[in-house]
């Protein structure tokens, strides 16, 4: 195949555009320290990189999940540890109040233990950021009322609340139950406070001493419920750590699809602005000699 001086120059021409190209795109890379500015300059990094973004997305709307459970969590262990201290407080009266030495100043213990049931009332009631915490779905309801009795009817705890329990997600296959039943776990132990402050307001010894394993009873129970919390918890700060980590490494990996090598990319760009000087002064010369056959053929 016979090669022509026009043959000559678009090859000269093309080799030329196609380094000022390469110039151009490690230009770019500079400047804006990225390895694309749209997909079609790199496509397997783009899609890469949107992989990533996805996954990164994703990790944060669990880890989100995650930090909102937790401070729901924490406002339970709050609140139920205050609870204890209530109801430890209530049997320590009535334990008082067996004794002998109390005849005719029983009443006066059931009054402090009333007062205590008045907080461990609104201890029930805990919220947590306007949500009902011990209220099951119902978070926008007060779970618990005291109902005033008819003597000789006693007061009685009204539970207003669901047994619904709220699960969260963490993550694929990883859930939790964010709560705990109010109703099972406050409505005894409420009740034995009324039962505890009746039998000293009735200066009964005996209804006290019974009153006492109730409240005793009611507390091992919500100390069980408290416990169970602190089991979730842990699981629920385990799946935030490995959140964490997780998006540590894509933020790793979505630097590395995205962002140029600045190092790399200087010194690539300057051996192109190299390599694209030789080739103009070649092409130059190459067009010179090509200008001279045409003149002299």
């Amino acid at each position: 195949m016979r090669i022509t001086n026009n043959m000559i120059s678009a090859q000269l021409i093309h080799d030329m555009n196609v380094n000022l190209e390469r110039l151009s795109k490690l230009q770019t890379q500079a400047a804006t320290a990225k390895k694309f500015k749209s997909a079609s300059d790199d496509p397997q990094s783009a899609r890469s990189a949107l992989t990533l973004r996805t996954s990164l997305e994703s990790a944060q709307a669990y880890l989100n999940t995650a930090e909102t459970t937790d401070e729901w969590m924490t406002a339970t262990e709050t609140a139920m540890a205050q609870m204890e201290n209530l109801a430890g407080k209530a049997i320590d009266l009535a334990l008082k109040g067996i004794s002998d030495g109390n005849d005719g100043n029983r009443p006066l213990l059931g009054a402090e233990v009333n007062g205590l049931l008045q907080q461990a009332l609104e201890t029930a009631n805990t919220q947590h950021q306007g949500e009902y915490i011990f209220a099951g779905y119902k978070t926008k309801t007060q779970p618990f009322a005291l109902q005033t009795g008819t003597p000789p009817a006693p007061d009685t705890i009204i539970y207003n609340g669901d047994a619904g329990l709220i699960q969260r997600t963490l993550g694929t296959g990883n859930t939790v139950t964010a709560n705990i039943d109010g109703d099972v776990t406050f409505t005894p132990l409420l009740t034995a406070f009324i039962t505890a402050r009746d039998a000293l307001n009735n200066d009964d010894p005996i209804a006290v001493q019974a009153a006492v394993t109730g409240l005793q009873t009611a507390l091992a129970d919500e100390m069980q419920a408290r416990s169970l919390n602190g089991l979730r918890q842990r699981q629920v700060r385990t799946a935030q750590t490995r959140l964490e980590d997780t998006q540590t490494f894509l933020t790793k990996q979505l630097d590395k699809a995205e962002n140029a090598d600045m190092v790399e990319t200087v010194t690539l760009l300057r051996q192109q602005e190299n390599t694209y000087q030789t080739v103009l002064e070649v092409s130059r010369r190459a067009l010179e000699m090509v200008s001279l056959f045409d003149v002299l053929g």
